[in-house]
């Protein structure tokens, strides 16, 4: 940024430029532009590198596969899609990097192992053979929702006591008490394994073919799925399994073998009774539950041409110019690679930024390195440029007004709750608080506080959802400072004063900058047409009951210590909104 801006202690600045500082009076503190806005780095195995990439809400749903190199639906674009609930816009840029993929007529456009997953096809024009039709094809799995699963008895044992399937594995029904983990003494490294006694015609099967006892069942099983059972030594018998749902079966079992792999459809149901037993007595040493998702091939780009001097380069790939055209039914692009991000990756996605404007900046990294380098660039930027902001961090106590601590972890993915807090906080309106907004996203907050752990984690600075009813809210909208003093007291901790704070800060040095700085003299004359800009200014965000209390006499702009500068003075009263009820009930 050319000009300058920030805080001041003394007025001795050397870069012209607006220069504001905020603080406490005795019973007032002291959140306006374009909001909705934030910065985030991408840690994708697809994308440009060392580019900033500006993307709004209408363009991630239409273009996410040739952008990130995922459609909009996938698994792997969870975290844009609900950072892009509540923002309008972002600021992308790719910290990690990687290999290229290539083949012999193409080599990907972007590093990364997603240039694995490109295709392309070659086949003679049908209605001019002297043409070819060259496709290009990028593939993707629809991952199921689940995770695999793994029942490992061989090592269901802990310390001395023998363990049963109730509790060493709680989601499996013991059908019947007939099935035990025991231990083999027979063998000479006494392993141990989950035993199950034959299941009988007739006595232990019912007329579907539905095992009423000597059986492991894993009850409302979500499928399509495949299920791999390992056993020890079953040389005789054979493990079979049932399938109980809208459309009972039996489905189909190996015979003699230590490992038999079987592949549950889902019959347009989304879950299944599975019971696994065995026609003669079986030692089953693990289960392991695998879901591989659904295999899907887009058409990213069709071309018809006589040679492949003639192919055009398309959003995925480079054509070697100096191969043949020959036809393939399908060839992939192989070698592409990941590389991880690094603190100097992240480095250069903080330096790319600097020059953007933002609401809210996102650290998507789990390593408290990383934080603090956002937190040092936070304050930098806020405090030294007067560039405005807030950044969003997860588990990180930076005990500043410019970050925002959350503590709430999410299932499976700890930290990704950031990504939908980060689109909130920057949509959230001046004269308006996240207080109790509803989590809309598509992970599943781990809120387990108490009322105490709760009102601990306000007075540490964090930023909580909690449950209510089965809706997850945010509990209070502060950010993670704790240590106030005269100048920053604790309304500073609100998060919605900081808004006001930061538009009023923003749009003031925006007013001088473009209307004032090196055109209006510093004369009395000057001076009021500042004082009525910043009044008037001042007024409007009172109509939007962003504050309150204002007169005219609250402004004072006076020359400053030296000829060049201009100061300006005045209180500000920030409306925040209602969160506290304290009500008092007379009984007749």
């Amino acid at each position: 940024m050319a000009l300058g801006g920030g805080t001041f202690v003394t007025q001795n600045k050397v870069l012209p430029g607006a220069y504001i500082n905020f603080i406490s009076t005795s019973n007032t503190g002291v959140v306006f532009g374009e909001r909705g806005v934030c910065a985030a780095p991408l840690n994708l195995n697809w994308g440009v590198e060392d580019e900033v990439i500006e993307l709004t809400a209408e363009e991630f749903e239409k273009n996410s596969l040739k952008i990130f190199g995922y459609p909009y639906t996938d698994d792997a674009m969870k975290p844009y899609r609900d950072l892009f609930k509540n923002a309008q816009k972002c600021y992308f840029y790719r910290v990690n990097s990687g290999g290229s993929a290539s083949a012999e007529l193409a080599s990907a456009k972007c590093p990364g192992t997603r240039g694995n997953d490109i295709f392309y096809t070659v086949a003679k024009n049908a209605d001019k053979t002297d043409l070819y039709d060259v496709c290009t094809y990028m593939r993707s799995v629809d991952k199921n929702v689940e995770s695999n699963k793994l029942y490992d008895f061989g090592n269901a044992k802990t310390g001395n006591t023998t363990p049963t399937i109730a509790s060493a594995f709680p989601d499996i029904i013991n059908v019947g008490g007939k099935a035990a983990i025991q231990q083999d003494n027979s063998d000479g490294n006494n392993p141990w394994s989950c035993w199950i006694d034959e299941v009988r015609e007739g006595t232990d099967i019912d007329e579907n073919g539905k095992p009423s006892s000597r059986a492991l069942c894993f009850a409302n099983l979500v499928v399509p799925c495949k299920i791999k059972v390992t056993c020890i030594n079953n040389t005789q018998g054979a493990v079979k399994i049932f399938s109980d749902g809208a459309n009972p079966a039996t489905v189909d079992s190996q015979v003699r073998g230590d490992v038999a792999t079987f592949t549950i459809t889902a019959d347009d149901e989304a879950t299944k009774d599975i019971y696994v037993y065995g026609v003669s007595k079986i030692r089953i040493s693990k289960i392991e539950i695998v879901y591989d998702g659904a295999i899907s091939d887009t058409l990213v780009d069709k071309q018809t041409v006589s040679g492949i001097d003639k192919l055009v380069d398309n959003d995925f790939v480079f054509w070697k110019r100096s191969a043949s055209l020959k036809e393939t039914s399908g060839t992939f692009l192989t070698g592409g690679m990941a590389i991880k991000a690094t603190g100097s990756s992240y480095q250069s996605f903080l330096s790319a930024i600097e020059s953007y404007s933002f609401n809210t900046l996102i650290c998507d990294s789990t390593s408290d390195v990383i934080k603090s380098l956002f937190v040092s660039f936070t304050k930098r930027m806020r405090d030294r440029a007067g560039i405005k902001f807030q950044t969003i961090v997860h588990n990180y106590a930076a005990d500043y007004e410019g970050v925002i601590n959350l503590t709430t972890d999410a299932e499976k993915n700890t930290e990704s709750l950031i990504w939908w807090l980060g689109g909130a906080e920057s949509s959230c309106e001046i004269n308006k608080s996240c207080t109790n907004k509803k989590y809309d996203g598509e992970y599943t907050p781990v809120c387990s506080d108490t009322q105490t752990g709760l009102e601990q984690a306000i007075n540490n600075g964090e930023l909580k959802l909690h449950k209510v009813g089965s809706d997850y809210r945010i509990l209070t909208d502060i950010n993670s400072l704790v240590t106030t003093t005269s100048e920053k007291s604790d309304l500073f901790c609100s998060n919605q004063t900081m808004r006001v704070c930061d538009q009023i800060g923003m749009d003031i040095a925006t007013i001088f900058n473009t209307r004032y700085l090196g055109v209006m003299p510093n004369d009395n004359a000057g001076r009021i047409a500042l004082w009525a800009d910043i009044v008037k200014y001042l007024k409007n965000l009172e109509t939007l009951r962003a504050i309150e209390d204002f007169t005219d006499t609250d402004v004072v702009v006076e020359q400053g210590e030296v000829k060049k500068a201009v100061v300006v003075n005045t209180p500000v009263t920030v409306v925040n909104c209602m969160e506290q009820l304290y009500m008092t009930v007379k009984v007749n």
